[in-house]
């Protein structure tokens, strides 16, 4: 594909174990805001609780939003910046990301992807990372049979703790689901540790 589009995701095992919302379930809880659409204070203010946002008067965490004249500030779950969108009039002027200490904007955005916190519906649809990704993805592993060693370890840990025990196929992944999900994507392994998919090419430094 196209090598300025490529996309690198570095996780580590306790990520891994755990399920994530499926990618039409994401979409369809995702609000998407660009600069120029046309829409009001109020209405952006109501989607907003509709999503499980809590409105204050200043944003410090994920899941908060606050009102001032025309200016908006939500913090989505998925960045690490809140976002501040300056309404004139129903029409997106400017959206800009922003620091919570100093409150200062930094760069401008054309359009943003704001995300609920997926975690809170409990009978929302979810799957592996690996599953998420698809079979296009290409693995890179320095011990794959450790990383599954340590998501079953997980796995075990939580479902120890769970008030419903039932959930834990929702909440996490195992190490043979993982397996599974990953049976038609490309391992890289620096060590060849796997049983279940040992390596089929051997390269030698």
């Amino acid at each position: 594909g196209d090598a300025s589009r490529t996309m690198v995701i570095c996780t580590y095992p306790e990520a891994l174990a755990e399920k994530v919302a499926e990618e039409s379930e994401l979409r369809a809880a995702t609000l998407k805001i660009a600069r120029g659409d046309k829409v009001s204070v109020d209405k952006l203010a109501e989607r907003l609780v509709a999503m499980g946002f809590v409105r204050d008067d200043f944003v410090w965490a994920p899941g908060q939003y606050s009102v001032r004249g025309g200016i908006v500030d939500i913090f989505s779950y998925g960045d690490i910046h809140p976002y501040r969108i300056d309404l004139f009039g129903d029409e997106v002027d400017s959206i800009r990301r922003f620091e919570i200490s100093s409150q200062l904007s930094s760069e401008k955005l054309s359009e943003i992807a704001v995300i609920p916190d997926l975690n809170a519906a409990a009978d929302a649809a979810r799957v592996s990372l690996a599953a998420f990704v698809g079979r296009d993805a290409a693995f890179w592993f320095y011990d794959p049979d450790f990383v599954l060693r340590k998501v079953n370890d997980v796995r075990r840990r939580t479902l120890a703790d769970l008030e419903q025990p039932e959930r834990i196929d929702t909440l996490m992944t195992s190490r043979s689901g993982l397996l599974a999900d990953l049976a038609q994507s490309r391992l890289f392994m620096l060590r060849n540790s796997l049983p279940e998919r040992p390596a089929s090419v051997e390269v030698r430094f």
